[in-house]
């Protein structure tokens, strides 16, 4: 698995299938990743981490708050 390789996890996967979620990971400047979620209907959420999964896992993390 490379630095960019990411699986979603539940909730973010959840998201991405009911809520027809965009999602788009960039790796910046310094090598860190950003994970940008647009959900409709929904604020658009942006997450980090030193590796795609981090900001992934992340993300998992915000959207499970948001409840």
């Amino acid at each position: 698995m490379s630095a960019i390789d990411w699986t979603p996890g539940p909730r973010l996967r959840a998201a991405m299938d009911a809520d027809k979620a965009l999602t788009r990971m960039v790796r910046d400047k310094l090598g860190g990743y950003g994970l940008t979620v647009r959900r409709f209907g929904a604020r658009k959420l942006f997450a980090a981490g030193t590796t795609a999964q981090e900001a992934a896992d992340h993300m998992e993390q915000i959207i499970g708050g948001e409840g």
